[in-house]
């Protein structure tokens, strides 16, 4: 599914995985952190969900 995700694509998921590892190094979240990876496992659905229309049109 990624080879029909744009190059800017792909580094915007690459950046978003690096953000939620570095959350998830944490034992326990704040309330905030929660909230920030709730925003970025939205982006990343948007993006994959971009690259799965493109496969079905």
């Amino acid at each position: 599914m990624l080879r029909h995700t744009s190059s800017e694509k792909k580094q915007q998921l690459d950046g978003i995985y690096k953000k939620l590892d570095s959350l998830f190094l944490k034992d326990i979240l704040t309330k905030k952190e929660k909230d920030s990876a709730e925003v970025l496992f939205e982006k990343v659905h948007v993006i994959l969900q971009s690259s799965l229309d493109k496969l079905t049109t």
